[in-house]
């Protein structure tokens, strides 16, 4: 498993809450749009299986809205202060940067490949 270089950390954090958020809005706007074709006169009354409804999705990506605001709210509590002989400082905590919170919240994403690790410390 290789290092992080300088800024991939960060980057790679930003992405995944970006593609994260964008998912969930996607699945929001298609679930508008289903829903509103099954107000269709030729529709209505029909049980779709596997279907959810319309407030199950709706409360499913606000849920997951909510997460990512609070993934963003942790990261940015957290954010890297200050370089000392050690590295670099979270700003909350003290600890070295990336601290156990941002490393916490990172990881929902070790399965993916652009993933690698935690962040050495230096």
């Amino acid at each position: 498993m290789s290092a992080w270089g300088p800024g991939e950390f960060e980057a790679f954090t930003k992405a995944r809450l970006a593609e994260a958020e964008a998912a969930a809005r996607d699945l929001l706007r298609t679930a508008q749009n289903v829903s509103l074709e099954l107000k269709d006169p030729a529709l209505l009354g029909r049980h779709m299986p596997g279907w959810h409804s319309w407030p199950e999705v709706e409360a499913v990506c606000a849920g997951r809205l909510a997460d990512i605001a609070a993934m963003r709210a942790i990261l940015d509590l957290h954010a890297p202060n200050s370089v000392s002989g050690t590295g670099r400082a979270c700003a909350y905590c003290g600890h070295l940067w990336p601290c156990a919170e941002v490393s916490a919240v990172v990881s929902v994403w070790s399965d993916h490949q652009a993933y690698r690790g935690p962040r050495e410390q230096h």
